[in-house]
């Protein structure tokens, strides 16, 4: 499992289901979303934090497994992860050995300067 020390603290998503997950489970690239995110609040809560990783790795490429400086160790949430690639803020997801999404790669529009 690939992941990544960010030196932010874990903020907990206050107004619903959680969008990172304290979870040591990966996910399958199986995501079937091709509409906008119900909870639209949340997805850009989601989205935003998607942009802060990217800032904190100064990559487009963000592994799935978080570790934040407060200790948690997180998961991006998968449906947040498919409405991101269906919106296009997401270019594409990494597949591993195991068959899990190990990363997700930011849109070059939308990815940090290097």
């Amino acid at each position: 499992m690939d992941i990544a020390t960010i030196a932010l603290p874990f903020h907990r998503y206050a107004d619903g289901s959680p969008v990172f997950i304290e979870t040591p489970n990966g996910f399958a690239a199986d995501f079937g979303k091709k509409t906008p995110a119900g909870d639209r609040e949340r997805q850009r809560y989601f989205n935003s934090w998607l942009q802060k990783l990217g800032e904190q790795l100064g990559s487009n490429r963000i592994p799935v497994f978080i570790e934040w400086v407060t200790g948690e160790v997180t998961r991006v949430d998968k449906g947040c992860v498919g409405h991101a690639l269906a919106a296009g803020l997401i270019q594409e997801v990494v597949i591993g050995q195991d068959r899990t999404v190990t990363h997700v790669i930011l849109k070059e529009t939308n990815a940090p300067d290097k």
